[in-house]
């Protein structure tokens, strides 16, 4: 009884000091509703547009000891014996997932069949190129027996990832369900996952690499190198309570604790590249120089960063890998969400070249025309269950039209045997002009023959579509120097825009990577246009 009493003085205590807070909260942060109060006193916005104007100012970074609230409310949550809020809920083994209003709706089946319907299309379309593809469902956190949701609890996520394969296997779409490998049972989903993140840990992803390796090994090619899925060629790293996912970051650290951030890095030699066209990086040496991002080895701010993107830094529209020693020398083109950014660093130590592709993001061409440009060996598509309503991931689609203009188009070269020099001088590099008129909406295809460098070649050369109303690039094509002449052509593809009335474009050849600064002269040689009819 005693126990008892003592129990609710200190939930009493607790919260007087949270109301306490909130009340201070809501004076230091009056300045977030002053304005847009005005605003509607002034006959400057309406009722509705003032209440959404302050709900966005509550929960941006703008408001005064963010944190410190979330953190706050957590702990009050947390005593106050509260096992979901603010769209978050803790499941039976104690790790953070969605909310059950989040999934807890069956969704509307045509979404998963529209989108079989478009992976299908896709799988087609390669089959007339004789480029296999392999459908690759991620895992998401909940168990497949169901022992980790709490009662009254539902969530719909790995019933439409089922239905989603199903669809896929009657469409005869090679596929490979990693559920049953990492999240079979409640204990493998604590292994494998971050307690206060929606996504698989390092430990998980480098287990997914493994298997996916071995089942495109098993399924397209029986004399695939898979090598370097052993577990021991890799160092394991941990940083210590130097993660808060995105569950963690709606609850604070407070209510359900915080990850030790997991990576891996190869015990082997590497020597490779990456390209990120669409944000001007471009990466280049070892595999911690190029995909580890640095920063997020060290703690920083928990509820500022999100160190699961370690591995290559983000989500982009594209990123492109290049291995002049991978073990295989393929090309594989890899299309994901936010799972595969482990995936694509382990697989660019197999193959030669790793092109990847964010449907979310990506929109400089359709995916079935980048893949009649580009030829990969081998396509892979990753995704979570969690994403078959972005309606996004329908751009795989691939409609009659398309297929049939793209099956039908034919070249006709307007430029030819053309030679630029690009001159470098210690300063930003001069873009050497294509002297071509390049229309709107138009696709063109520029080859090099030759890049000879005057002195000393540099890690990379760049093909810029240049719009000079803007002074900027508006696609761009970065070439790392060690690979394209060895293992494949300096060629790249590309559609002008036609959606900017004002566009004034044209291409320019530049000797290093645009904007930046270098002495590395050469001369591009042999170079010719071509344009799509």
């Amino acid at each position: 009884m005693e126990s008892h009493s003592s129990e609710n003085r200190v939930r009493a205590l607790i919260t007087v000091c949270f109301c306490t807070f909130v009340l201070l909260m809501s004076m230091v942060n009056i300045r977030l509703a002053g304005g847009p109060i005005l605003s509607l006193l002034r006959g400057e916005s309406s009722f509705k547009e003032m209440t959404q104007e302050i709900a966005e100012n509550y929960v941006s970074s703008r408001l005064w000891l963010r944190s410190g609230f979330i953190n706050f409310n957590g702990l009050f949550a947390r005593v106050t014996g509260r096992h979901a809020y603010n769209k978050t809920m803790v499941m039976t083994n104690g790790m953070l997932n969605y909310g059950s209003e989040t999934f807890s709706e069956k969704p509307d089946e045509t979404l998963e069949t529209t989108l079989a319907g478009s992976i299908g299309q896709l799988s087609d379309f390669l089959d007339t190129m004789d480029i296999p593809m392999c459908f690759v469902l991620a895992p998401v956190k909940e168990d497949l027996e169901g022992e980790l949701l709490p009662e009254a609890f539902c969530n719909y996520q790995n019933e439409t990832g089922t239905h989603l394969l199903e669809m896929l296997e009657e469409k005869k779409v090679e596929t490979l369900d990693l559920r049953t490998f990492l999240t079979r049972n409640a204990e493998l989903s604590g292994r494998y996952f971050y307690r206060t993140d929606h996504h698989w840990n390092g430990d998980g992803a480098l287990l997914g690499f493994d298997i996916l390796m071995n089942k495109l090994r098993e399924s397209f090619d029986p004399g695939l190198d898979c090598t370097y899925t052993e577990p021991e060629l890799w160092k394991r790293f941990v940083l210590e309570k130097s993660f808060l996912g995105t569950h963690g970051k709606r609850v604070g650290t407070l209510y359900a604790g915080t990850d030790d951030l997991i990576w891996y890095e190869p015990e082997f030699e590497t020597d490779m590249s990456l390209a990120v066209p669409n944000y001007n990086l471009f990466f280049k040496g070892s595999f911690p120089d190029v995909n580890i991002r640095g920063e997020y080895r060290e703690k920083q701010n928990l509820f500022e960063v999100t160190p699961y993107v370690i591995y290559v830094g983000g989500d982009y529209p594209l990123v492109q890998h290049r291995n002049v020693d991978a073990p295989n020398q393929k090309k594989v083109l890899f299309l994901k969400d936010s799972f595969g950014l482990a995936i694509e660093a382990f697989l660019s130590t197999e193959f030669s070249a790793v092109d990847v592709i964010d449907p979310r993001y990506y929109t400089d061409t359709g995916i079935a025309e980048y893949c009649a440009w580009t030829k990969p060996d081998l396509v892979i598509m990753l995704m979570s269950p969690s994403a078959v309503s972005n309606r996004y991931y329908n751009r795989v689609a691939v409609s009659r039209e398309v297929r049939t203009e793209l099956e039908n188009r034919q070249s006709e070269t307007i430029l030819s045997d053309f030679e630029l020099d690009a001159g470098g001088d210690n300063r930003e590099n001069v873009l050497t002009p294509v002297p071509v008129r390049l229309d709107k909406g138009q696709s063109y295809c520029v080859t090099i023959g030759e890049v000879i460098p005057k002195e000393k070649m540099p890690d990379a050369v760049t093909v810029v579509l240049y719009d000079r109303n803007r002074g900027d690039f508006i696609q761009q094509c970065i070439f790392d120097t060690d690979y394209y002449g060895k293992k494949e052509p300096w060629k790249w593809s590309f559609t002008v825009p036609d959606d900017q009335p004002d566009g004034d474009y044209a291409l320019f050849l530049c000797s290093g990577r645009f904007g930046t600064e270098t002495n590395a002269g050469v001369v591009f040689s042999d170079v010719a246009l071509e344009t799509f009819e």
